[in-house]
C-alpha cells in the first residue's frame, strides 16, 4: 500500500525516570487512546522502546494527511489537557519530533521492530527528490523481511503551530526522517546496512540510526477512517 501523503507525528523522548512507571500507564491508558478514538482522521498510534540508541520511548501517529492536525477536534486536546497530561508531560526530557508528511512510503504490515535514521547533512537534502525518494523506499521493501518504509519530512506551519503548544523550550524539531519496519532484526539490520552502506544516498548515508521493538498499536473504528476534508472552523 502506498503511503505517501499521509500526516505523521513522531513524539519521541526520555522522561524522569521517577515518573517512567506513571508516564507508561497514563500514556497507554489514556493518551494514545483518546487521540484515535477522539480525532477524526487519526488512523493509528504505535508506541515503540528503543533498544539501541536514544530516546527510549516513540510514539507514531498516522493520519489520512496533515490537516487532522490543523482540525478543531486535534487542536481542542492540546490546548485542554488534563491534570495528569500537566504533570507528566514537563517530564519528558531529550524530545524529537517530526510533525509533517510522508513523501514516499510503502506499508505491506506493521513490523515487530523498526529503525528510526536521522539524516545529518543537510546541505545533502537536493538529492531528495520525489523520484529518488520514491527509489529508496522501492529498494528497501525489496528486502525479505522489510514490511513498511517511509520517508517523511516536517512542514513549517505545522511546526509553528506545535510549538505554540510547547511547553518544553529544549524540544527538537526533526526536518527529515526515514522509518523502516521489519519482521525481526536481522531484515532490519539489513535495510540499515542498505541505506548506510557506501553506495547509499549521502544525505541517508551519515544518517544517526535508532533501533526500536514494537511495543503495541491502537487503530482508529470504521467511524474514524474517512479522509477527512480539512479544519473545523
Amino acid at each position: 500500500m502506498n503511503v505517501a501523503g499521509r500526516g505523521l507525528l513522531l513524539v519521541w523522548t526520555d522522561v524522569d525516570d521517577a515518573v517512567e512507571a506513571r508516564f507508561n500507564a497514563w500514556y497507554d491508558r489514556d493518551h494514545a487512546r483518546e487521540r484515535v478514538e477522539r480525532v477524526p482522521g487519526m488512523l493509528r498510534v504505535r508506541r515503540f522502546v528503543a533498544e539501541q540508541g536514544a530516546p527510549k520511548y516513540l510514539a507514531a501517529y498516522d493520519m489520512h494527511d496533515t490537516n487532522v492536525m490543523l482540525s478543531e477536534p486535534y487542536l481542542a486536546l492540546r490546548r485542554s489537557r488534563d491534570p495528569e497530561s500537566r504533570e507528566l508531560i514537563p517530564a519528558f526530557r531529550n524530545t524529537l519530533k517530526l510533525v509533517g508528511t510522508v513523501v514516499a512510503g510503502e506499508e505491506r504490515a506493521e513490523g515487530a521492530c523498526c529503525a528510526l535514521l536521522r539524516p545529518t547533512g543537510d546541505e545533502l537534502l537536493s538529492e531528495a527528490t520525489p523520484q529518488n525518494l520514491r527509489a529508496i523506499v522501492a529498494s528497501v521493501m525489496a528486502i525479505e523481511g522489510v514490511v513498511a518504509a517511509r520517508i517523511a519530512k516536517s512542514e513549517e506551519a505545522l511546526l509553528s503551530l506545535t510549538r505554540q503548544f510547547t511547553t518544553r523550550s529544549a524540544d527538537r524539531f526533526l526536518d527529515w526522517i526515514v522509518m523502516i519496519e521489519a519482521t525481526e532484526t536481522g531484515a532490519m539490520q539489513s535495510a540499515i546496512g542498505h541505506l548506510t552502506g557506501p553506495t547509499a544516498p549521502a544525505w541517508i548515508a551519515d544518517s544517526l540510526v535508532t533501533q526500536l521493538r514494537f511495543r503495541y498499536a491502537r487503530h482508529a473504528d470504521a467511524r474514524s477512517v474517512e479522509p477527512y476534508s480539512g479544519p473545523t472552523q
